[in-house]
């Protein structure tokens, strides 16, 4: 799988409660959403209201397809056709360290960290 990592701009005045309480009201409906997006955050980008939201997919088109035909007038449909006023993509290559411990090129075999990896290496908060 390929992912891309969309920001995406809301108008100024778009309110973050407006987006929260979307999601709140589908929890347990799988939509296009769920189908494609592999994770997503709330942001704010100079002053604008943003989502920022990792889209997966087998190949570039499958990724373009899914965010322009299926989660583009998705957002359009709920908040509005001028709710959004800029879009950034970023094609990411492989990864590099997730959750702070998780170094895919270093300590990582099989899924799990090496079992030769120091304790003393590892965060915990």
């Amino acid at each position: 799988m390929l992912r891309y990592l969309y920001l995406i701009e809301f108008r100024l005045g778009f309110p973050q409660s407006r987006l929260v309480n979307e999601i709140k009201e589908e929890p347990n409906v799988r939509t296009i959403f769920t189908d494609h997006i592999y994770e997503s955050h709330i942001a704010e980008i100079d002053g604008h209201m943003a989502l920022i939201m990792l889209v997966e997919g087998r190949n570039d088109e499958e990724v373009n397809e899914a965010f322009n035909s299926k989660i583009i007038p998705s957002l359009k449909k709920n908040h509005g056709e001028g709710a959004i006023t800029n879009v950034k993509t970023i094609r990411l290559g492989d990864p590099i360290r997730i959750f702070h411990n998780y170094i895919f090129m270093v300590n990582m075999v099989m899924g799990k960290i090496k079992e030769d990896w120091s304790d003393n290496a590892i965060f915990v908060e």
